[in-house]
């Protein structure tokens, strides 16, 4: 029985080995992101070269394409022309923004929206041109 309660000491002790392991690893300066967190839209990470930044969630941009493509899908069942272009390009480049935001190293700014309408543009066309092709194809027989 001695020997068990042994054990369990070396187990727990294991466990808090590797806590303070992990903590000393991160480092005193992710400690205090824990302390002192940023308020609700923004968020902070850390960068491949070991910078801390803010960012805008990526929560907040797929919670905007969703609103912005059943916004827009409900205006253009209304007959307004405005829903066609939330649903077909505000849509697209919200929820496209954050995989191209992470190609650019999780970093936010100019290239990366650029960036992000460009893809969104290039995608478009080529479902768009998909599309009117299956339509070609249907008239011709």
């Amino acid at each position: 029985m001695a020997s068990d309660l042994g054990m369990a000491y070396q187990w727990l002790a294991g466990w808090q080995a590797h806590e303070i392991a992990q903590i000393m690893r991160d480092g005193p300066r992710d400690i205090g992101l824990l302390a002192n967190p940023p308020s609700w839209p923004f968020e902070v990470f850390q960068t491949l070269n070991g910078e801390l930044l803010t960012r805008i969630r990526s929560s907040v941009f797929l919670w905007g394409g969703f609103l912005s493509l059943v916004a827009g899908i409900a205006l253009i069942s209304s007959g307004s022309s405005v829903g066609g272009a939330l649903a077909v390009t505000v849509a697209p480049c919200l929820f496209l923004y954050p995989p191209v935001r992470f190609l650019f190293g999780g970093k936010g700014g100019v290239l990366p929206a650029i960036t992000t309408i460009v893809v969104e543009e290039v995608l478009k066309r080529r479902v768009f041109n998909a599309l009117d092709g299956r339509e070609k194809g249907r008239k011709r027989r």
